[in-house]
């Protein structure tokens, strides 16, 4: 969905292969937006743990983990205020495809748009010391909790500033604030023209039905009580 864009209420793409995969899972490559009472993304990179770069280089006084300020001179994180560390992570989520899709459908106003977010990394992960290391960092350092809320507060924030609604990831799916449970993440199987073809054991990225199921449901909530809000 990445090589799609918006134009006259079509979501459509010019990458004959983009069109082909989407037609291979739901039977169309063009997308009439007036079709749907609703359109749910996620993935293309708008998730928790990739917003969490900005932590790589910046800290701000409310982390539990900086009980010195004056020791942070001379290091290798800068201390910034805490609109700062806001505006970095709203930045980076506001450039990624997953966003830039959902904010085009928004502005057409011919349908409700929600962005799930996408699943945090597998807890195998927390064991892997080749990828993730940032999000390791922050479980070591105690700062798992506040890292992962304030990223979800971001995302809702610059969500509902274009007129899309932000689901986080459901809190049962959750474990060690950072990372998915084991029981939403085995058995995920590929979007590809063999049906049934699993992800490798080794994937730690990908959620399976389990997860998905979780979604839906939490979307359906958020989609009924958008009905019963009353209007402004």
């Amino acid at each position: 969905m990445g090589k799609f864009t918006v134009r006259e209420g079509l979501v459509q793409s010019e990458d004959a292969e983009a069109r082909a995969s989407v037609h291979r899972l739901c039977g169309r490559d063009v997308l009439d937006l007036a079709d749907y009472e609703a359109v749910i993304l996620t993935g293309l990179q708008f998730s928790v743990f990739a917003a969490l770069r900005p932590f790589r280089d910046v800290v701000v006084t409310s982390q539990p983990s900086i009980t010195d300020v004056a020791a942070l001179a001379g290091g290798e994180h800068q201390l910034v205020s805490f609109g700062a560390l806001g505006a970095m992570v709203e930045d980076f989520l506001s450039q990624t495809p997953g966003f830039a899709l959902a904010r085009d459908i928004a502005a057409t106003g011919l349908t409700q748009v929600i962005i799930a977010s996408q699943p945090r990394p597998s807890i195998a992960a927390r064991e892997d010391a080749r990828q993730f290391n940032r999000l390791r960092t922050l479980d070591r350092d105690g700062d798992g909790a506040f890292a992962s809320q304030f990223v979800d507060k971001r995302a809702a924030l610059l969500c509902k500033a274009a007129g899309i609604r932000y689901l986080p990831q459901p809190g049962k799916s959750i474990t060690h604030n950072l990372y998915t449970r084991h029981p939403f993440m085995r058995g995920s199987v590929r979007l590809a023209a063999r049906e049934g073809l699993s992800h490798g054991r080794e994937d730690v990225i990908h959620a399976n039905a389990a997860f998905g199921a979780l979604v839906i449901d939490d979307a359906l909530k958020t989609l009924e009580s958008a009905k019963d809000a009353p209007a402004v």
